[in-house]
């Protein structure tokens, strides 16, 4: 966000009051001052604006997370009963340990992931996420006990009962001696039947390693069913906070367009009084005010509250402001009611871009609308590389001065669906993606002036394909997680006690080749496929044939 912060145009700004500063030029560096300013608060709007957007964002993308986390380690549980439906071994013991302490770590991340939805407020998130921690520690408990553990949960149990069992200070003993007596005085098969009946319960209470995997393999199933309600419900949420403002935005523009036509007539017929239009407009401009601000604040959530929308309650409150102004300077009522229907236009106009909005939110599957822009800007790149290839086939032969008038036909066409890339890119430029989607959308316009014109040449085909890459780039910097600044690799020199001695170094046979699995939080910033594939390769290189 900082690096796209340094737009050029801010840098410019900079840069020319530097030089006004120099130039002791005070009448220059005030002005300059004050366009730095402008552009600095709106600059401001767009980064609040993106990062309450990208922080529910990254919230939805955190469940949808440890949903697909969830199905792995189910998968994962399961494999190891049907293992040991077979047989079962010490090995399979070791693989019930690694994946307890996976889950274990799963219900951490749960746990973080909870504080910062209850943090937010999003108490629908934040209670299916405790549904889903209970249904893990669950899964941890039953894979503990596959492993011939105790859970965290059973120790502290058998430690409170171990200290109630203790003998306090102070209290007679003797009776406790005599029966300790009396029971060593027993014959030696009631101290078998003892043993017997504690390694019993002992067998009772862990179970069988493949029934205790099939029990943490159904809890976490379970999990991962709490984890996906859990952003179903927070996702409609949000969305429901979204739709009703819209709600009351569409009505409210639609009143308040009713007004300005009632309005008209009364400036048309001059049934009212100058003065009664100028109170009932400065009411209607401040009903415009207040839904604008509204939607504002909304539009900060979510990409699904348009640019063109934001562009026209924008020209509606001008087109107000306007009639306002005539209405104050008591003009003639023909002048007044030409404003008025004007600002009536802008209102319906406005009205029905909300509408569009609405019914493009109410069919969103996320509630920022950040899936869909993801998805957005991989289809402009397909679109982009399909003109590209149409283009290159354009291109002038050996000896051909010219393109014949079917290629000249090509290419308006090529122009037009050149154009249409452009408008998305201006779209989404109002939206979140900022200066890099709107120089993109720039450079797309006047790639389709260059088709529309029949200047076709390798140049151009080039800029095409920069266009492409650039467009590549902008998707996967938008799935990138944070933890990650640069894309270079740094290199640093060998220091003494730097040394890695992998262990079971002693050991011998396969034991010897054994290579740790990545944890929880290795992976935890790369996607579910990346993860499985990573586990996957260690899975193979451990069992001898990568």
């Amino acid at each position: 966000m900082l690096r796209d912060a340094l737009t050029p145009e801010l840098l410019a700004q900079m840069q020319k009051l530097d030089n006004a500063t120099q130039q002791l030029s005070r009448d220059q560096a005030q002005q300059s001052l004050k366009d730095l300013q402008a552009m600095q608060e709106k600059l401001r709007e767009q980064l609040e604006k993106s990062a309450e957007m990208l922080k529910r964002a990254a919230l939805e993308g955190a469940m949808q997370t440890l949903k697909d986390e969830a199905k792995e380690i189910a998968q994962k549980d399961r494999s190891l009963a049907d293992s040991a439906a077979a047989k079962q071994n010490e090995e399979q013991k070791a693989d019930a340990k690694q994946l307890a302490d996976r889950s274990q770590r799963f219900a951490d991340e749960l746990k973080k992931l909870q504080d910062r939805l209850e943090k937010e407020k999003a108490d629908a998130g934040a209670t299916g996420t405790q549904e889903a921690k209970k249904h893990a520690d669950a899964s941890q408990d039953a894979m503990r006990q596959a492993a011939g553990q105790q859970s965290d949960k059973n120790k502290q149990q058998a430690g409170k009962e171990g200290n109630q069992q203790q003998p306090q200070a102070g209290q007679p003993q003797s009776g406790q001696q005599n029966q300790s007596g009396s029971q060593q005085n027993q014959p030696g098969g009631q101290q078998n039947k003892q043993g017997d009946q504690q390694r019993s319960g002992q067998q009772g209470q862990q179970g069988s390693t493949e029934q205790n995997a099939r029990d943490a393999a159904q809890q976490m199933d379970r999990a991962a069913d709490a984890m996906k309600d859990a952003r179903e419900s927070q996702v409609n949420q949000w969305k429901s906070e979204l739709t009703n403002a819209l709600d009351q935005s569409i009505q409210d523009m639609l009143q308040m367009a009713r007004q300005e036509q009632q309005l008209e007539q009364k400036a048309r017929s001059g049934e009212s009084k100058p003065d009664d239009l100028r109170g009932e407009q400065s009411a209607v401009k401040q009903g415009l005010d207040n839904t604008a601000q509204k939607l504002q604040k909304e539009g900060q959530k979510t990409s699904l509250l348009s640019g063109r929308s934001q562009r026209s309650v924008a020209e509606a409150q001008q087109k107000v402001s306007e009639a306002m102004q005539s209405t104050a300077e008591a003009r003639s009522g023909q002048q007044a009611a030409s404003s008025l229907g004007e600002a009536a236009d802008a209102l319906n106009r406005a009205a029905a871009s909300l509408a569009r909005d609405r019914e493009k939110a109410n069919s969103s599957s996320s509630a920022t609308g950040f899936a869909e822009m993801l998805q957005q800007l991989q289809d402009m790149a397909k679109k982009q590389g399909s003109i590209n290839a149409q283009a290159q086939g354009l291109l002038p032969g050996m000896g051909q001065q010219q393109m014949s008038g079917q290629m000249q036909a090509t290419a308006r066409a090529l122009a037009r669906e050149q154009r249409q890339v452009a408008s998305q890119l201006d779209e989404l430029g109002e939206n979140v993606g900022g200066d890099r989607a709107a120089q993109m959308a720039k450079e797309a316009k006047q790639l389709a002036e260059a088709l529309e014109g029949g200047r076709l040449d390798a140049s151009t085909v080039a800029r095409q394909q920069q266009l492409f890459r650039r467009l590549l780039d902008a998707g996967r910097s938008l799935q990138k997680d944070e933890r990650e600044d640069t894309n270079k690799r740094e290199a640093t020199s060998a220091k003494g006690g730097n040394e890695f001695n992998p262990a079971n170094t002693n050991a011998t046979g396969r034991a010897a080749a054994k290579f740790r699995e990545p944890t929880w939080e290795e992976l935890r910033g790369l996607t579910a496929d990346e993860r499985r594939a990573i586990l996957e390769y260690f899975k193979r290189i451990n069992a001898g044939n990568p």
